[in-house]
This record gives C-alpha cells, sequence and structure tokens, in this order.
C-alpha cells in the first residue's frame, strides 16, 4: 500500500523515504518537490510510476526464487491499487491468486473483508455470538479459510498442468 509503507524516491541523485500520510514527511524530504519537478505536479502520475516499478521488483523477485528451486510462487495481494498491472503483466497474471465466495470471484484480501462483515475479525461471528467487541479488521477465520482454498486450488491447478503421461 502506497499510503501506508513509506515510499521511497530518489531527487536530485539522493534516495530518500517518504511517508505520504504525513505532510511533515512529505514537506522535509522534499517529496512535494519531487512531484513537481518529474511528475508535473500529478501524484496520479508518479502513482502509476510507483505501481508499475512495484509490478516489475515483484515479477523480478519471483522469478528469482523460481530459478533457485521454488516450483511456482504465486500473488496475492491485500489492496485493490496493484491488481491492474499485476493483469496486464502475464507473468504475474499467471500467478495471481483469486478467491471465490458464492460463486463471486474477490481479488484481494481488501475486496474479500468489503464482502461480508463476517470475513473480518470484528464482523466473526463467533466473537458477535459471545457478544465481545472486536477492533480489528484483519481477516477472519472465514476469510482464511477463503484464501488457503484459493492457494490450494491455485496449486491444484498448476500441479495438474505440468503432470505428463507417457
Amino acid at each position: 500500500d502506497i499510503f501506508r509503507a513509506d515510499v521511497e524516491f530518489e531527487h536530485n541523485n539522493e534516495k530518500k523515504m517518504c511517508s505520504l500520510r504525513s505532510i511533515h514527511s512529505v514537506e522535509d524530504t522534499n517529496f512535494n518537490k519531487f512531484i513537481d519537478e518529474v511528475f508535473n505536479g500529478d501524484l496520479n502520475s508518479f502513482i502509476d510510476f510507483y505501481l508499475k516499478k512495484f509490478a516489475s521488483k515483484l515479477e523480478n523477485k519471483i522469478k528469482k526464487y523460481e530459478s533457485v528451486g521454488i516450483k511456482k510462487c504465486f500473488v496475492l495481494t491485500w489492496h485493490i491499487d496493484i491488481i491492474p498491472y499485476i493483469k496486464e503483466n502475464q507473468f504475474l497474471n499467471e500467478r495471481f491468486l483469486t478467491m471465490q465466495v458464492n460463486n463471486t470471484t474477490i481479488e484481494s484480501i481488501w475486496d474479500i473483508q468489503k464482502y461480508s462483515p463476517e470475513m473480518t475479525i470484528m464482523g466473526d461471528p463467533y466473537f458477535l455470538k459471545k457478544d465481545i467487541l472486536v477492533k480489528d479488521g484483519h481477516t477472519s477465520l472465514t476469510a482464511q479459510y477463503v484464501i488457503a482454498e484459493a492457494i490450494i486450488k491455485k496449486i491444484e491447478s498448476y500441479e495438474q498442468s505440468t503432470i505428463h503421461t507417457i
């Protein structure tokens, strides 16, 4: 998530880190000047640049892991911003995990949590039945099951495609 983690950028031949959630960080690191100078003040152009670069780094990292013996790496994303960049990259798209809930295809953890309140810990029926207030938006056991099923299905699909009959 570009707005959750610090963003690395290079300005005037100097690498810097900036938290986009903090106006002080944006000003202290000259990130705002970087956006003005390099992207004509267009933050959306920077986001596009950043996500393309992120997708490229992800592809290279997966290729590295697979080159040293890991059969196949898969891609599961929490946020939706990167999904178009995954889908336009054939290598990443082949490894992209989607989930199925009631015949609905879900492409991110963010989307599975929006699909149903029970997909978050705070909406988990277990806690609701016990009248326990939980303030945690992470995935529930139900959502973890859906994610696990998607991983198993993807592995089975990959394994089936590598079986050769004689």
